[in-house]
């Protein structure tokens, strides 16, 4: 559950953000300390790329654990297929 907690906190972050605090400088460090400063939009780009990363690393290994991870296919979505219901799917799997 605390990855759809964080799914809706991110949806409602950008969902708050109008085209100039997209185009907005953000200047932030790295964990090693070094400074950076990207548009905002092009951070968020980033993190959703980092996350896709992971996903397909958490997807491998459930399929090597034998289960079948929930379809997450994005265009199946845009053509109108609901997303999981990821809280559902992790009550289902702690039970």
């Amino acid at each position: 559950m605390a990855r759809a907690d964080k799914d809706d906190r991110i949806i409602g972050y950008v969902a708050g953000l109008d085209e100039a605090g997209l185009q907005e400088m953000y200047r932030y460090q790295n964990t090693s300390g070094k400074v950076f400063e990207d548009r905002r939009s092009d951070i968020l780009v980033h993190l959703f790329n980092h996350h896709t990363h992971h996903h397909g690393q958490a997807q491998t290994i459930l399929s090597i654990c034998g289960r079948q991870p929930p379809p997450l296919d994005l265009l199946a979505m845009e053509r109108g297929a609901s997303a999981p219901d990821l809280r559902a799917i992790a009550a289902r799997l702690a039970g």
